[in-house]
């Protein structure tokens, strides 16, 4: 299983666990709930760009970034939406 499947399940597993629904945390959050489940799904990774956001979704539901990205706090930068 790569990283971002890793913090995509991650993702969703915490927030079932806190009993949130993608628009109760997407409310919450400020992030749609498109967004939300693109991250969960892998549709998006959980970029640099996007550490900023799951920081915020980590604040709302009460849990560390490292909870959701790896104990080393490594964040997986997706390179191909990068332009040169």
């Amino acid at each position: 299983m790569s990283k971002e499947s890793v913090y995509n399940s991650k993702l969703r597993k915490i927030r079932e666990e806190k009993g949130f629904s993608l628009e109760e945390l997407a409310a919450a959050t400020g992030v749609t709930a498109m967004r939300i489940r693109h991250y969960e799904t892998g549709f998006r990774s959980i970029n640099r760009a996007a550490a900023l956001l799951v920081s915020k979704i980590a604040k709302v539901l009460d849990c560390s970034v490292d909870d959701i990205l790896d104990s080393e706090g490594e964040v997986y930068v997706n390179t191909d939406s990068m332009s040169t």
